[in-house]
């Protein structure tokens, strides 16, 4: 292991091995060795669900339900439930009719149940969706059958690595239409570096330090 990452206590390092174990990745699966250190190359550094705009082969996890990508991707109910921890900002949709909800169990296919659904539908349950991930999922369950026929299985990408060090006038580009998840020992940015997050990320880091 690289430097910064042999910084790390034990209980960091087991933190990080962890989370590679909840992906149900090997502790051996790194996107790459050592450190990635941005500004290698010209310009920016873009790690994205794309393989073909993205500077770093993603790892791409086939996700099977949402309460499997909340596990992955989103924030635990307890949280909100045992912690305390306002859920003011969630966006908590009202419930479709119940006809509509049952279109999960009534439509003869996946196509069928997309195609039956109006642009309004689909919007609702988009925000459920996002409501359950980030929010306290309880509060969204009457959607789950629903969110699960109509939106999975689903991709995340996945990045994991001992360290990023992000340089000045080379920044770190978080992109791509596929939801991502980051896993470093240790994320360092340099005076005058920047991170750029362009869509959905989930990030785990042991040890996040920004120098002046």
């Amino acid at each position: 292991m690289g430097q910064e990452f042999d910084e790390l206590n034990d209980d960091q390092k087991e933190a990080f091995k962890g989370r590679l174990t909840q992906m149900g990745l090997g502790a051996d699966a790194l996107s790459h060795e050592g450190t990635l250190v941005t500004g290698a190359t010209p310009g920016p550094t873009i790690l994205s669900g794309d393989p073909a705009e993205s500077h770093v082969p993603p790892t791409l996890i086939t996700v099977n339900s949402i309460a499997e990508l909340k596990s992955l991707h989103g924030v635990p109910d307890e949280h909100y439930s045992v912690r305390g921890i306002t859920d003011a900002a969630i966006d908590y949709p009202d419930e479709l009719p119940r006809e509509r909800m049952m279109l999960a169990d009534t439509a003869p296919d996946i196509c069928a149940l997309r195609d039956s659904l109006q642009p309004e539908e689909h919007d609702q349950l988009r925000k459920a969706a996002q409501a359950y991930v980030l929010g306290n999922s309880e509060k969204v369950a009457a959607f789950e059958p629903m969110i699960n026929a109509a939106m999975f299985p689903t991709q995340v990408a996945a990045f994991n690595g001992e360290a990023i060090t992000v340089s000045a006038n080379s920044p770190l580009i978080i992109k791509g239409s596929t939801m991502i998840t980051l896993n470093y020992g240790s994320i360092t940015v340099e005076p005058g570096g920047q991170i750029i997050i362009q869509t959905q990320v989930n990030l785990t880091t042991q040890r996040f330090q920004v120098k002046s």
